[in-house]
């Protein structure tokens, strides 16, 4: 449930974005919920139980181990999310390009 509702919070975030800048919201929705949402599923998926099973991690009861997978996952996804959205922020504004094009003189 908590993973549906940050899905949606992370596209919405990242069409208001991708709009303002004059930026396929499609595409940049799709982007957001894939940085977000891949990692988790790899993280949490593969490489956790992994280095569960290998003894590189350690924990006391089950329910601690799998509160720190789950935050694990979630943070590695935080994380990735965090950066494509600080690329789509360092994107151009698609309106200012136009704009300047039609001012060049030929």
């Amino acid at each position: 449930m908590l993973e549906i509702l940050l899905i949606i919070a992370v596209v919405k975030l990242f069409t208001k974005k991708a709009q303002e800048k004059g930026l396929s919201k499609g595409l940049w929705g799709f982007i957001g919920a894939a940085s977000y949402y891949v990692p988790v599923f790899f993280t949490g998926w593969f490489i956790l139980p992994a280095m569960v099973e290998s003894g590189s991690l350690q924990f006391s009861t089950e329910m601690s181990a799998m509160l720190a997978l789950v935050g694990i996952s979630i943070g590695a996804g935080v994380v990735c999310c965090f950066v494509a959205y600080r690329i789509l922020v360092a994107q151009p504004d698609a309106i200012k390009e136009d704009e300047g094009l039609l001012d060049q003189d030929l």
